[in-house]
């Protein structure tokens, strides 16, 4: 778009000292089309309220502010696609936990009566939290289709922009309370069992060592970063 500035006229200035007026300019301009000092002023001073870089040029940026009348809505939800990769990697952590200690239950004697009871347990855990990961990640896939569409429209159309970001913070305090109230019981309650297992290991030292590399990998930071 053009570049309005001291000295500009026409009717686009005439527009902007309307906006300006509306948005409360002191002293109220004379709407003649003519971006003379009053106006100039008038622009400086709505920039340094918006926190605009005040050079008293009316363009890509301080127009679109301008038009919604002061600064522009922001987005507050966090990025909901981190949310979808944490859920996929999460996943894949559980499998090879399941993976791991099956393969100390069929092959620990010693351990077979705290495997058979535990590991089953937590499988079953975490096979009831996999319609519950699915749902979260449906919600957030929603979350994500407007943050995208937010930032198609945050300068072209504020109002419907700023509408999106309200939705979107409604939607990820209902993620964020459903995740919560569903999936830490079972991932707290899926990790005691795995952590039993774990306890009885040392009875059979030369297992525990092939398996424990792994497990120290992908269960305990994968668990310390899905109870954050």
């Amino acid at each position: 778009m053009a570049v309005f500035k001291e000295g500009s006229k026409g009717t686009d200035v005439k527009n902007i000292q309307t906006l300006l007026n509306k948005a409360g300019a002191k002293p109220k301009l004379k709407v003649d089309g003519i971006f003379g000092s009053l106006t100039n002023a008038a622009v400086r001073a709505f920039q340094k309220k918006c926190k605009l870089k005040p050079d008293g040029k009316i363009g890509t940026k301080t127009m679109p502010v301008l038009e919604y009348g002061g600064p522009l809505p922001v987005m507050t939800v966090p990025d909901a696609a981190k949310r979808i990769a944490h859920g996929k990697k999460a996943r894949e952590h559980n499998k090879i936990m399941v993976k791991c200690y099956s393969e100390m239950e069929k092959s620990m004697a010693k351990l077979a009566s705290v495997a058979a009871k535990e590991t089953p347990n937590a499988k079953s855990l975490i096979a009831a939290n996999q319609a519950i990961w699915d749902k979260t990640q449906v919600m957030a896939t929603e979350i994500v289709a407007k943050q995208v569409e937010f930032e198609k429209l945050i300068r072209t159309s504020p109002k419907k922009a700023e509408k999106l970001a309200k939705e979107c913070e409604v939607l990820y305090a209902k993620l964020t309370a459903f995740a919560k109230a569903n999936l830490s019981p079972n991932l707290k309650a899926a990790n005691a069992s795995f952590r039993a297992v774990r306890d009885q290991m040392d009875a059979t030292r030369e297992i525990y060592k092939a398996k424990s590399e792994e497990i120290h990998k992908h269960f305990d930071q994968a668990m310390a970063k899905i109870n954050k």
